[in-house]
């Protein structure tokens, strides 16, 4: 073995547990700047996306800092449709609040790196929920066999299942709009892209949603607005 081999055998390790000690950190400053309603800057956020160390999968900033400034408006059951750093950011900001908060994962490596990094705080009532991709006939979503308790869901984060699941994230309407507490907030992920497009119209008229806020990146919907 070379020495070039044998060093970064060595280096590896070493950054691998440096990048985890580093987000647990930012999680704290986080939860701390949440604690006392400040508002986090984009330069922690990108922080806490470098040490996710993710890249081009991980919610961006923007979508962040929007779930993070929305999340406070919002009463009830948390529910995230595919986990990641917004489940970390998520468990962090409802810490000592006594909100509940359940991610739907599909990927049982993925759901555990997850549930691995969560932050440790008292009360985190956090699940990440190993949740197969299954058919519902016209579509595929999540299976719920392990959800039957989940009710008054006031705020959905949805970046969630991959892009390339049959019919995409349309399954949440139809599958979860009956545990949606009145005036529910939807924040949807990647509405740029024309399935995102199709399913926002789809949802206006199905679930008689209001766009309350839209960017380049993603949009939020209060369900039941007429």
């Amino acid at each position: 073995m070379g020495l070039r081999t044998a060093a970064r055998k060595v280096a590896t390790p070493v950054r691998h547990a440096y990048r985890q000690w580093m987000l647990r950190r930012n999680l704290a400053v986080l939860q701390h700047q949440l604690e006392n309603d400040s508002v986090p800057s984009p330069v922690l956020l990108g922080r806490l996306r470098h040490f996710w160390s993710n890249d081009g999968w991980s919610a961006g900033t923007e979508f962040l800092e929007g779930m993070l400034r929305w999340l406070p408006k919002t009463r009830g059951t948390v529910l995230e449709c595919g986990s990641g750093l917004s489940t970390l950011l998520l468990a962090a900001a409802t810490a000592g609040r006594a909100r509940q908060v359940v991610s739907l994962e599909h990927d049982c490596e993925w759901a555990e790196r997850v549930r691995a990094a969560l932050p440790v705080a008292n009360g985190l009532k956090v699940e990440v929920s190993l949740s197969p991709i299954k058919s519902y006939g016209d579509f595929d979503w999540y299976t719920l066999t392990s959800l039957q308790r989940l009710s008054e869901v006031g705020f959905v984060v949805c970046d969630g299942p991959p892009g390339a699941t049959r019919g995409g994230r349309y399954g949440l309407g139809p599958v979860m709009k009956q545990v949606f507490a009145p005036g529910c907030l939807v924040m949807l992920d990647d509405v740029a892209r024309p399935e995102e497009r199709s399913i926002i119209a789809r949802w206006r008229i199905e679930l008689s949603a209001d766009l309350v806020e839209e960017t380049e990146r993603y949009c939020v919907m209060r369900i039941g607005a007429d």
